[in-house]
């Protein structure tokens, strides 16, 4: 099991999502992720820490039987934005996530609170 530390993990999110990214995308003319394994790609190319986001995601995932359904949806939506790059994946992501901070949209993983959308994206992890 890989243990990260909760500053680690905010710092390596942080990083990769970027804080102060432009709103969501529209999707693209063309291209794109629109599988779930350029999906995977992307996302991985994303994550500073994809094996830190593994282990939060399977916490999340074995936190209640809607939340691989709930992450199934997610991306769902982002492969109908069809982002074409890690940077469009931040951007997207990053428009998500500020969404649930605005609606208090939060989930408590194993003892961390985080945004609906970062623990959906750290489940995707593992289901893709």
């Amino acid at each position: 099991m890989v243990r990260v530390s909760r500053r680690r993990f905010s710092l390596l999110l942080a990083c990769g999502l970027g804080l102060y990214a432009p709103p969501p995308l529209r999707p693209a003319s063309g291209g794109g992720a629109s599988s779930p394994d350029a999906l995977k790609r992307l996302l991985d190319a994303t994550l500073s820490d994809p094996a830190g986001a593994r282990a939060i995601g399977r916490r999340f995932l074995a936190s209640g039987p809607d939340v691989a359904g709930d992450a199934q949806a997610l991306a769902a939506r982002l492969m109908a934005a069809r982002p074409a790059s890690a940077t469009d994946l931040r951007r997207l992501l990053a428009g998500c996530r500020d969404d649930d901070r605005r609606r208090r949209d939060f989930v408590l993983v194993d003892g961390w609170i985080l945004p609906r959308l970062e623990a959906q994206m750290c489940a995707l992890t593992v289901l893709l």
